[in-house]
């Protein structure tokens, strides 16, 4: 090669490295200017504070501070007050006070809330609504956290809310158990499926090498990285999403979800407190218009909507049940607020107005009995 084609070669690639550059540059500066800041760091500061639990996948650190989450855009920004007990909501006192009616709900995010303000999530609307039919005594302690199973509800139960002496128990439950009702857990135990939460391990709170904590000072590698990890581990919101979609709901997993509410009615009063069991109220239905179905994430529970539709009546099914062989008090939602699209944002996570209507119905619910329990 001659020394002027040499040349010209090396001008090409000076010009091609060029162009990259600037291009690069030009990117960064636009995801600057129009996208909002974020890193590995940012995230997991405003990520909700789980870590491992021995009997169950995961609970909350108890900070008894405020933590600012960003949903998705049509919810925006919201702010948690997770309290040194390590639940939603401002403290409460341990002992309990004698002349409380202490309320204690259980369940994954529908029961956290997670669209809701704070103090506007329905176990706590719930309390105020008590409140206005004259029950000033009570106190509604929201122990949800998003991801958690009966199971998980259960495990938390005996190992750490029978020390909060509710008076009351509620469990909230059947979305995430659908999740393990998918063909993959037919003839899998429960033991062998879940595995406790290790947010160290998540790619999107926690750099992965020096190399990768250098390069996420760029905004535009960190969104590059982001869209990566998301499509290495298909993951959304509610964790892995799953590829196969089966009609069919396997009797493993519903047997697991039967034994819970039994052994969730059967703790309770052992340690003196009342069990309510309440069906979970769903969008999903056999009148979902197309645009209700967009809402609805099938590859969590990988079913098909009538597969899912199945589940929940099961669920349900399971739930009454388990209240009439128990003679437990049971407040069927489920069919009092399936598939009424102005109530949910998406398959079972309800907007202001859907939370408000759980919490009229469930403080209906509770106001007799509360009365019966006060004239005893």
């Amino acid at each position: 090669m001659s020394e002027a084609s040499s040349k010209n070669a090396l001008f090409r690639l000076l010009g091609v490295l060029t162009f990259i550059v600037i291009t690069l540059i030009c990117g960064e500066i636009f995801v600057r200017l129009f996208f909002s800041y974020y890193t590995p760091d940012t995230v997991k500061k405003h990520s909700l504070p789980y870590v491992p639990a021995a009997y169950a996948s995961s609970m909350f650190a108890p900070v008894n501070d405020r933590i600012e989450i960003t949903l998705v855009k049509a919810v925006g920004a919201k702010t948690y007050f997770i309290n040194e007990h390590g639940s939603r909501g401002a403290s409460f006192k341990l002992p309990k006070p004698p002349d409380v009616r202490r309320i204690v709900v259980l369940g994954g995010s529908t029961v956290f809330d997670l669209n809701a303000d704070e103090g506007f999530d329905w176990p706590h609307l719930v309390e105020k609504f008590l409140k206005e039919k004259g029950h000033h005594q009570v106190e509604v302690i929201n122990a949800g956290i998003p991801g958690h199973t009966s199971s998980d509800s259960l495990g938390r139960l005996y190992a750490e809310i029978w020390q909060w002496e509710p008076d009351y128990l509620m469990i909230y439950e059947a979305w995430n158990d659908i999740k393990y009702f998918n063909s993959l857990s037919y003839n899998t135990p429960l033991i062998r499926l879940v595995k406790p939460s290790n947010s160290d391990a998540d790619p999107f709170k926690t750099y992965q090498g020096t190399m990768d904590y250098l390069l996420s000072y760029s905004q535009l590698y960190v969104r590059i990285r982001t869209r990566y990890f998301a499509w290495k581990h298909q993951v959304g919101s509610e964790g892995k999403l799953k590829e196969e979609r089966k009609d069919n709901v396997g009797s493993l997993g519903l047997s697991q979800f039967r034994l819970n509410m039994e052994m969730f009615v059967d703790v309770s009063r052992n340690i003196h407190a009342i069990p309510i069991l309440i069906t979970q109220a769903t969008l999903v239905s056999s009148m979902n218009t197309e645009e209700d179905r967009k809402r609805i994430v099938y590859g969590y529970v990988g079913l098909s909507h009538e597969g899912i539709l199945q589940a929940y009546e099961k669920c349900r099914q399971v739930v009454l049940g388990v209240a009439r062989e128990k003679k437990a008090d049971v407040l069927d939602l489920l069919p009092q607020l399936q598939g009424k699209s102005e109530l949910f944002h998406d398959h079972d996570h309800t907007t202001p107005r859907g939370s408000e209507e759980i919490a009229r119905r469930v403080a209906n619910f509770l106001d007799p009995l509360l009365r019966q329990s006060r004239e005893r």
